[in-house]
């Protein structure tokens, strides 16, 4: 009976139509022709077009009001043709009759509107007309964000019908969104208003690198009055925008002959712009900034040390979760794998994050990092300063100045920077609080391309052109993404390639990488010297040699320190930059925009306001009744894990189990958690498509790089919008990655259950979004929580519950709430700063705006330059005593920012409302990101200076180096001999002679020390000789046994001559060959006894003080012995293992005490002069300088080749 009323109802319909064009028809053969007459063919496309924008200005009241009551009968037989669809689903057939349409507007004064209801097949129902109006004509014309109920067609019909209307010849219509809803929104409003209302969508991107001429820019402007003049709109996105502002900055700053053009482009498009934001949250979202670097990179603060620090304190890290993860398994993820590579490492909260923090601190003060050799000597009480400073985010005054002095004496004043950054400022604690690949990891495809680590915006979806904007964040996340995912074939093969052109370094660097090994990556004796891989052989190399590198984290370390930060880890000292703020400054036409929840509106830029509506104040409310509905289910997964490793998650496959087994069965899966990670989504969806039976579904419909996809079970993929399922929806299950449950409308049947996967820190508003995908959710459509025990600890924590209470709904829901209020408190200085930054630059642009444009000149663009580079104290060293709770108040009273004192007092005020006071330093900057265009870079060819020229000395044999070798006396007062150390005088480290403390013990001859003369400006680096001819003699009361001995280092030439006398045994002294150990694999040469003229007595011993000195002169780079590494570690003053202080062999003349000045005289001397250009951080000397403690087992398993 239904069904037979709304057929009959449908044939009144289509009878009133076609009587309406009949009618139409005949009045075209009458006296009143249509304008411009018509075609023979009379069609009902023909006869609509004539409503549209371009053609009713021709139109008579009578023609106008005939075609549109003949468009109304259209709608009302598509109505119809619902209704009949709907007759046997008693919830689609009441929606249909609850909207009869046009109940609170005029067809006649909305023709465009009509059109759009005709072409789209749907009626603009009440609330969508009441919201339209207040986006059209916002109280007072001023910006509001207004909030409507997901899934009542805001992107779908309202955006369309407003940008229709507002686009009458008076204004340029621009929709924003961002970037991974263009694509879908382009769509959408193609098919909305590019047929029968004949609007065009247009796309005007403007990024860093436009090149344009001054005629080219006046031509976009006269572009954008034509679209403006026939009604078209620009798709835009947020960096198009905010990139216009900076291009016309940048042009004034370089004088560019474009830069009026584009400052005429600029104040056209702020006068005559109208802009519309979808998904506001999103698109004011205050983590995105865009930046404009301006001169040339520079190497960042404290260089290549910042980032080998960082992997060492990454080391120690991995060694406190450990313990941490014994003690307190609740807070934290721990993963080790079976090849070695370094542990999957998450801290879940604020309590893990104080507890890992103090563990590192501890650590590291009790001597276990390498690059921090600080703990020689320490005392109690200067240990408890220490680790006060390095905990103490707010320490200030004079315990922090002495604990400073202490250090800068030291030269590690930086290294201890750099550590309280990490540690009290809380950027390691927070960075790995982060998820690969869901926050953070590498972008393959982008353009330029970066190696480093970038923000994510979902699972395995990076920002498009965004980096995080901290230094040390980006070095942090960047080594997680490589030890996690391992380096690439293409990689290896470089860094292999490298290796190869660096000749021994790279053999040291490839052994050093072989010691270095974990004991469970056992690489084959084949392989284990760099000389054996071929690397032509490239099958061989990926399947033999490539697995056991690929996750080595000496390998990776290597590739990121020698190769990758060194190119990509710069800084600029100035920048231009724009943030979301700048999109929501008053011009003349309003901008609006819209979400589904008004979550947001505390981080909203002061020029925006929520408008709470009457009508749809009941959103928020409607919301959480849709998903507290009892269909809606939880389901706890946490029980179905066996192993106590996985305890915190379930592998991708295993949850896609559980989610297929399921029952009542599941439809969709949104994944806004997170949580299948180790499938894309093609995989994923074919994956669960496998294990759905055949009869339940024959596709699943998933994004694929944003575009709508369906796969079958045959593997196949295809465009959802050409395959045949766009119009059989109910045989497709429907998989929605964490990127796409915001903004995306797919028209699910009414008996759709969706699973929605819960992970870490998800807000209300991330769930309310991914929930209300599900557009009939409580109306038939329910979703079911799935819950891993990781988040139901977090709820249940919240909520103030015991571990086996049952978590409800409603707890889930009051956990994200709670979120949500966190991540306030967390961006509310962010929010601040970037406010901050907005007034001043805003107060620029008020100045260059005139009446008829803008004039801004070279000297006033300067004002707009920010500080692109920050050193460590500036990072992270403590306040002035007032700390950093008085830095918004200062900020404020900044006489500069006096014109704009009311929106300063509005951020100060909502600051103080989330308990926020100042504007921090530490890691609320590392969640800020950046958008950084850098500038193309200009080849630059650089002239190299010549070796400067000098006259050499003649050699001499002085008659007291002869008396030396055949008595062993040297006369007292004699200038043939001087310390071995002041040879280096008038090299590059001839500074520190005045200040090293290296006990007497090493002679060398005039002869040796003189090479060439210089001018006075010449630096002997490179005319200093290498040690090859020791001369050893005892003293004369010695008896000769050796014990001690006079020891000098003779020249070649003196060598060659005094060999008669060795060769014939005449005198006392002996002539040994050494060389200093530079591999492993060569014979070392330490103990004098490699080659001797005459022969040694059988016992004879070098004597240690000299041979210790010997070994730091000549440049050793490796030892044999761990007592030699004790001595070489007391003669530079330095720790020589953990805790150990005054502990160990001690030698005459050699103390203990910790002076770093031996330590970094010695670094010099090995980079400048010994190994020039040669990275030597991985031999025992290099790492003895880093900090590093040289564990015994390595030279047990030495063999020292004879």
């Amino acid at each position: 009976m239904r069904r037979k009323l709304l057929l009959d109802y449908m044939d009144m319909c289509r009878l009133e139509v076609a009587n309406n064009f009949a009618a139409i028809c005949d009045a075209m053969g009458c006296s009143t022709p249509l304008p411009r007459g018509g075609p023979r063919i009379i069609t009902p496309i023909f006869l609509l077009e004539r409503l549209s924008r371009a053609h009713r200005a021709e139109l008579s009241a009578g023609w106008l009001r005939c075609l549109v009551d003949y468009a109304v009968s259209l709608t009302a037989l598509q109505r119809s043709e619902r209704l009949v669809m709907a007759a046997d689903d008693e919830k689609k057939l009441e929606r249909e009759l609850v909207h009869v349409g046009h109940e609170n507007w005029d067809p006649a004064e909305f023709p465009d509107w009509l059109l759009f209801e005709v072409e789209s097949g749907v009626l603009i129902r009440p609330a969508q007309k009441r919201m339209a109006s207040s986006m059209m004509e916002p109280p007072g014309r001023r910006n509001y964000v207004m909030q409507l109920d997901m899934g009542e067609g805001k992107s779908s019909v309202i955006i369309p019908i407003v940008a229709a209307e507002l686009g009458d010849g008076s204004r340029l219509v621009r929709v924003v969104v961002a970037k991974p809803q263009s694509r879908q929104m382009r769509h959408t409003l193609t098919r909305a208003l590019g047929g029968l209302l004949n609007r065009r969508v247009c796309w005007l991107p403007f990024l860093r690198g436009l090149q344009a001429t001054g005629d080219e820019v006046g031509h976009l402007i006269n572009l954008c009055r034509e679209w403006a003049a026939d009604g078209s709109l620009i798709l835009a996105q947020p960096e198009h925008i905010l990139s216009l502002k900076l291009l016309c900055v940048e042009a004034a700053l370089s004088r560019s002959p474009v830069a009026n053009s584009l400052l005429a482009l600029r104040h056209y498009l702020r006068n005559a712009s109208r802009d519309i934001v979808d998904e506001s949250d999103e698109n004011f979202n205050i983590k995105n900034n865009l930046i404009y670097t301006i001169g040339s990179p520079k190497p960042i603060n404290f260089g290549s040390l910042r980032w080998r620090l960082i992997q060492n304190v990454l080391e120690v890290a991995a060694e406190v979760a450990a313990e941490m993860y014994r003690e307190h398994p609740e807070e934290l993820e721990f993963k080790l794998t079976r090849d070695g590579r370094f542990p999957t490492i998450r801290i879940f909260d604020e309590a893990g994050a104080t507890i890992f923090s103090d563990g590192v601190c501890r650590r590291i003060c009790n001597g276990g990092l390498g690059g921090f050799p600080y703990t020689a000597n320490q005392t109690p009480d200067t240990e408890d300063a220490t680790v006060r400073y390095m905990l103490d985010p707010w320490l200030a005054g004079e315990e922090a100045t002495r604990v400073e002095a202490r250090f800068r004496a030291n030269g590690l004043l930086e290294a201890l920077l750099l550590l309280r950054g990490l540690v009290a400022h809380q950027l390691l604690s927070f960075t790995l609080r982060q998820r690969w690949r869901v926050n953070y990891g590498r972008a393959y495809n982008r353009q330029p391309p970066t190696g480093l680590a970038v923000p994510y915006r979902a699972k395995d979806i990076p920002a498009p052109r965004s980096q995080f904007s901290h230094p040390d964040v980006t070095v942090i996340l960047t080594c997680l993404s490589y030890y996690y995912g391992g380096l690439s074939d293409d990689e290896l093969f470089s860094m292999l390639r490298r290796l190869y052109s660096l000749g021994a370094e790279g053999e040291r660097e490839y052994l050093a990488w072989m010691e270095s090994a974990p004991g469970n990556i056992v690489v084959p004796s084949t392989f284990r010297r760099l000389d054996a891989i071929d690397l032509e052989d490239s099958k061989r190399c990926i399947d033999a040699v490539f697995p056991h590198l690929r996750h080595l984290k000496p390998a990776v370390d290597y590739y990121l320190s020698d190769i990758l930060f060194p190119k990509e880890m710069k800084e600029y000292s100035q920048t231009l930059s724009e943030s979301a703020w700048s999109m929501a400054e008053a011009k003349p036409e309003p901008t609006t925009g819209f979400s589904g929840t008004s979550d947001s509106k505390y981080l909203l830029p002061l020029g925006i306001r929520p408008l709470d509506l009457e009508e749809f104040r009941h959103t928020n409310i409607s919301v959480l009744n849709r998903l507290l509905h009892p269909d809606n289910k939880l389901h706890n997964i946490s029980s179905a894990i066996s192993s106590p490793f996985r305890r915190d998650a379930l592998p991708a496959r295993e949850l896609l189990h559980h989610i297929a087994s399921y029952r009542p069965q599941v439809r969709a899966i949104i994944d806004v958690g997170a949580q299948i990670l180790e499938l894309n989504n093609t995989e994923a969806a074919h994956y669960w498509l496998t294990l759905t039976p055949a009869a339940d579904a024959s596709a699943v419909i998933f994004f694929n790089a944003d575009e709508l996809c369906v796969v079958t079970r045959d593997g196949n993929t295809e465009l959802f919008l050409t395959s045949p399922y766009i119009t059989n929806m109910a045989a497709c299950l429907v998989f929605l990655d964490g990127a796409h449950t915001r903004g995306t409308d797919l028209p699910m049947p009414d008996d759709y259950r969706a699973a929605v996967t819960l992970g870490p820190a998800l807000t209300k508003d991330q769930l309310a979004q991914a929930c209300m995908r599900m557009r009939q959710l409580g109306r038939g459509q329910s979703v079911v929580f799935f819950m891993s025990a990781e988040i139901r600890r977090k709820v249940a924590t919240f909520r103030g519950m015991s571990e086996e209470a049952e978590i409800k709904m409603v707890d889930v829901l009051s956990w994200s709430v709670g979120q949500t209020w966190q991540e306030f408190r967390r961006l509310m200085p962010l929010w601040a700063t970037q406010g901050l930054r907005h007034q001043r630059r805003q107060i620029l642009w008020d100045r260059a705006h005139g009446g008829s444009g803008y004039d801004l000149n070279h000297q006033m663009s300067k004002e707009f330059l920010e500080n692109g580079a920050k050193t460590l104290q500036e990072w992270y060293g403590p306040g002035d005593g007032q700390g950093q709770a008085a830095t918004l108040a200062r900020e404020i009273r900044d006489a500069a920012l006096a014109p704009r004192q009311t929106e300063l007092a509005r951020i100060q005020r909502q600051s103080e409302v989330f308990g926020v006071h100042g504007l921090g330093n530490g890691a609320f900057q590392g969640l800020e990101e950046q958008e950084r265009e850098i500038s193309a870079e200009v080849e630059e060819v650089r002239e190299t200076s010549p070796l400067p020229q000098g006259e050499p000395y003649k050699p001499q044999l002085h008659a007291d180096v002869k008396t030396f070798i055949m008595t062993g006396i040297i006369p007292a007062g004699s200038t043939a001999f001087l310390p071995a150390f002041q040879a280096l005088d008038g090299s590059s480290v001839g500074h520190f002679l005045s200040r090293i403390d290296f006990p007497s013990g090493l002679l060398v001859t005039a002869d040796f020390a003189r090479t060439v003369s210089l001018p006075a400006s010449g630096v002997l680096d490179t005319y200093q000789r290498p040690v090859q001819w020791i001369s050893s003699a005892p003293t004369p009361s010695n008896g000769g046994d050796g014990d001690i001995a006079t020891v000098a280092v003779l020249s070649p030439w003196e060598a060659n001559k005094l060999m008669p006398i060795f060769r014939a045994g005449s005198g006392v002294a002996t002539l040994h060959l050494f060389a200093p150990r530079t591999s492993l694999e060569t014979r070392s040469a330490e103990d004098l006894t490699l080659y001797t003229t005459p022969d040694l007595p059988p016992q004879w011993v070098a004597p240690r003080t000299p041979l210790m000195l010997l070994l730091v002169f000549a440049g050793q780079l490796y030892f044999r012995s761990e007592a030699d590494v004790v001595g070489i570690c007391q003669l530079l003053r330095v720790p020589c293992r953990a805790g150990e202080n005054d502990e160990g062999v001690k030698e005459e003349g050699v103390g203990s005490t910790f002076n770093a000045i031996n330590a970094v005289f010695l670094q010099e001397l090995l980079k400048q002069i010994r190994y020039k250009g040669t990275n030597v951080s991985r031999t025992d000397i290099g790492r003895i300088l880093m900090g590093d403690l040289l564990p015994s087992h390595i030279f047990s398993q030495r063999s020292r080749k004879r």
